[in-house]
């Protein structure tokens, strides 16, 4: 295929509707995000739902219409192939951010992908400066590449402990952070995770201003 056919009027026309797009559901899935994180910080109901929906929406586009925020006159094939698998890290980044900020099991593995994006960013620097194709134009993935990679590499340095009480609420005692931190750094400790949950529910309890007497009444 020439390289007049893969860069004619009608390809870039597509191209330019496939960016619009992107750049509306990218729109629509920060705006969700930003509304889930705020109802989680004032401890709204649906804020889990809310944040979990952004995030699949971006994972989404990002997965799908990855390719357009590159575009280039040469080697079109190989930055195609390239921009997928970078799309496929940038949406496993997202994930990662996810399960860090819920503290699901796994999650600080998964944001080590976090250094992943960053280098896909850099690697997409060192094509161009190289000089290997010069016509090269990827600021766009650049910066969300290195945006959400360094989100996810400042998350993997968060103490779980203080993403623990953003979660749930600031009035959490000193013993169900240290509980809760216990667990989540030896999760197959039954004895641990126990504490845990007893603690975790006492909290909730007292929220809710319910009293649970020691023992039964007569």
């Amino acid at each position: 295929m020439s390289e007049e056919i893969l860069d004619n009027d009608e390809i870039k026309a597509a191209k330019n509707r496939t960016w619009k797009w992107l750049r509306a559901l990218e729109i629509i899935g920060f705006v969700l995000l930003l509304v889930g994180i705020g109802f989680k910080y004032m401890h709204y109901a649906g804020a889990d739902i809310i944040t979990l929906f952004a995030v699949l929406v971006l994972v989404i586009v990002y997965l799908a219409l990855f390719a357009p925020l590159i575009s280039a006159q040469k080697s079109n094939k190989t930055i195609l192939g390239f921009s997928i698998f970078a799309g496929f890290t940038l949406a496993t980044t997202l994930i990662g951010i996810l399960f860090k900020f819920f503290l699901w099991s796994g999650a600080d593995n998964i944001v080590i992908v976090g250094y992943a994006s960053v280098l896909f960013g850099l690697i997409f620097i060192w094509i161009k400066m190289k000089g290997e194709n010069p016509e090269l134009n990827a600021n766009k993935a650049i910066y969300r590449l290195w945006g959400f990679g360094l989100i996810a590499i400042a998350l993997f340095h968060v103490n779980a402990r203080k993403l623990f009480d953003f979660n749930h609420n600031y009035r959490a005692s000193e013993n169900l952070l240290d509980a809760f931190e216990n667990t989540y750094t030896y999760p197959d400790n039954s004895a641990m995770n126990d504490r845990y949950m007893e603690l975790r529910r006492q909290h909730f309890d007292s929220i809710n201003a319910i009293d649970w007497p020691e023992t039964p009444i007569d």
